[in-house]
C-alpha cells in the first residue's frame, strides 16, 4: 500500500474510532458515484467521506501533494486529504439548502471533533504515529468540509550498492 492509501487508511480508523460506524457512514471511496445514496440497512446515516481531491468549491491555498528531497534518498512527502461531512438531512434531500440553527449546531460539533481525532493518527503495521497540520474547516453548501496535511518521511531504496570483490595490498618500499 502506497503511503497516500496507508494515511487515508489511518485517517478513516481514526473517524472510526471517534464517530462510530453505527451512528455515521465512514467512507473512503463514493459508492456509485453519489454520497446520497442509503447505506446498507437502508436507513439514511451522516456521512463522512475521506477524499484526497479538494472539492471545487474549497479554498485551500496549499498543494494535496508535495515531495522535497532533505538528504541523499530521504525525501519529507506532505499528503493533504479532505473529509466531507455530510448530514443525514442533506444526504435525503441534497438539493434543498438547510441551513438551520440546529444545522449549524451540528457542524461546529462535528468540526471540534475532527480537529480533535485527526490531530493525531496511526499508520501502517507497526502503529506509527503523524500529526495533522494546516487543519481547517469550511461550509459549502450545507457540506463541511475538513481539509488535514500530513508529513511522512520517507526513503527510497536504489538497489544495494557495488561492494569491492577483494582487495589486496601489495607493500611498496621506498628508498631514499
Amino acid at each position: 500500500m502506497g503511503v497516500t492509501n496507508t494515511i487515508i487508511a489511518g485517517v478513516r480508523s481514526a473517524l472510526v474510532l471517534e464517530f462510530g460506524e453505527d451512528v455515521y457512514d465512514i467512507l473512503t471511496e463514493r459508492p456509485n458515484g453519489a454520497v446520497s445514496d442509503k447505506s446498507a440497512g437502508g436507513e439514511v446515516k451522516s456521512c463522512l467521506f475521506v477524499t484526497n481531491r479538494i472539492p471545487r468549491a474549497g479554498n485551500v491555498k496549499e498543494r494535496l501533494f508535495s515531495s522535497r528531497q532533505l538528504l541523499g534518498n530521504r525525501y519529507v512527502r506532505s499528503v493533504g486529504l479532505c473529509v466531507e461531512y455530510r448530514p443525514a438531512c442533506v444526504r435525503v434531500n441534497p438539493s434543498a439548502k438547510v441551513r438551520t440553527e440546529a444545522l449549524q449546531k451540528e457542524f461546529a460539533d462535528v468540526v471540534d471533533r475532527l480537529f480533535t481525532c485527526l490531530e493525531y493518527i496511526e499508520v501502517g503495521e507497526g502503529g506509527d504515529v503523524l500529526r495533522g497540520q494546516s487543519m481547517q474547516g469550511e461550509y459549502v453548501d450545507d457540506v463541511l468540509n475538513f481539509y488535514v496535511s500530513y508529513d511522512v518521511f520517507v526513503e527510497y531504496g536504489f538497489g544495494e550498492p557495488e561492494l569491492m570483490e577483494s582487495l589486496e595490498r601489495v607493500p611498496i618500499v621506498v628508498r631514499g
